[in-house]
């Protein structure tokens, strides 16, 4: 595999081919391939990593500022990629041509679009982009909260949901028919295990209202790194939204307070699995 092509599966989260001459597509689909012309930026703490740039006539630019480290340990280097796209039913099939005249295949899997945000999958972990000249900062959250209403949300989001970055669980929600909650944020023990460790635990009660999702927090668990039980337990009484919530094709998407998009599929975690 290319240099370039395990930049794209470590730090892009996104499908890498084989090398060599792109296989034949399915048949193009029309309203996604008109929507996805522009330029999308995928971020990380709140700062640009990624950006994706769809043309009209086919060919497609990404560039990207990596904020994680490859598994040696180094930091990855910023990169600039050129080539050709092609929208399927189920997929966005990226061709980019190398210097050594090969070719790197990457494969956007259920590709959808959904108030100003590109998400789709990888494997089995969802990534999202933002629309370029999308608004973003706490003041422009409300205002992004726009379109039609989905009777069935408060249906759909009952269950568990993971958002992973570079493979690993970072977030989970856990929605409760009776309304209470679970949100817990996660990190790797250190860079070279596969393990994980839960941070925080936060409940309380949500109500569906439109397409938000409005948070009363009524509790904080803090836990030990070393042991993992509770190290701290606060009570709290504080008020957030989830806006512009949408439940498409198995996917838990929302832009939060900060005016940003994030992700989320279903599954649950626990230190060894996810």
């Amino acid at each position: 595999m290319s240099r370039v092509g395990t930049t794209l599966m470590g730090v892009l989260l996104i499908a890498l081919g084989a090398c060599g001459k792109p296989a034949e597509q399915p048949p193009q689909k029309s309203n996604l391939s008109d929507d996805l012309v522009g330029t999308w930026f995928a971020y990380r703490d709140n700062v640009i990593e990624n950006m994706w740039t769809f043309r009209k006539d086919g060919t497609c630019i990404n560039d990207g500022w990596p904020s994680a480290r490859v598994l040696s340990g180094a930091p990855a280097l910023p990169y600039h990629l050129e080539g050709a796209y092609r929208v399927g039913d189920d997929r966005i099939t990226v061709t980019f041509a190398l210097e050594s005249g090969e070719h790197d295949t990457v494969v956007l899997y259920e590709p959808d679009i959904t108030r100003n945000r590109l998400v789709y999958s990888v494997g089995d972990a969802p990534v999202v982009y933002l629309r370029e000249r999308t608004a973003v900062g706490h003041e422009m959250a409300a205002a992004a909260d726009s379109g039609a209403i989905d009777p069935d949300l408060p249906h759909k989001l009952v269950g568990s949901w993971v958002a992973l970055t570079d493979g690993f669980p970072v977030n989970t929600w856990k929605f409760n028919a009776d309304g209470t909650f679970e949100n817990e944020g996660w990190s790797r023990m250190n860079p070279r295990m596969l393990l994980v460790r839960r941070l925080y635990q936060v409940t309380g009660r949500y109500d569906v209202s439109g397409q938000r999702v409005v948070l009363a927090n009524e509790r904080v668990l803090q836990f030990d790194p070393e042991t993992n039980k509770v190290d701290v337990e606060v009570p709290i009484s504080e008020r957030i939204v989830l806006y512009n919530v949408v439940i498409s094709k198995g996917r838990l998407v929302y832009t939060n307070e900060v005016g940003l998009p994030v992700a989320f599929r279903p599954g649950v975690v626990s230190p060894t699995h996810w």
